[in-house]
């Protein structure tokens, strides 16, 4: 996880969409952390100095937070899985596509 660019753009965007759909799985300190620094944008004085704790242990908390929420994603894929319903609905709303519709329904009943 030290390897990662956590600050990228890209990466913080994934894990804030991993946070909104796996988020009532942490606890409220864990939320409350990771979305200062995500959602708020805050550095890791910021949320220390909120927080009273010290900036490593905002950053052993987010790296906690973060490989949790790629567990939750590994097993459960609720992420991909949306994504792939909003691609096939951004198909079938630029042409009507009867076969889409039927993998939509399948997705919807049996894949989540």
């Amino acid at each position: 996880m030290d390897n990662l660019k956590i600050n990228s753009l890209e990466n913080k965007e994934h894990y804030q969409s991993l946070l909104i759909i796996y988020g009532k799985l942490l606890t409220d300190y864990q939320r409350t952390i990771v979305s200062e620094y995500l959602a708020e944008d805050f550095s890791l004085s910021e949320v220390s100095e909120i927080h009273g704790i010290s900036r490593n242990a905002v950053w052993e908390t987010i790296k906690r937070v973060f490989k949790k929420l790629d567990i939750y994603e590994k097993e459960l894929n609720l992420s991909y899985k949306y994504h792939q319903i909003n691609n096939k609905l951004d198909i079938i709303t630029n042409k009507e596509n009867e076969e889409v519709i039927k993998e939509i329904k399948e997705l919807i009943n049996y894949g989540i």
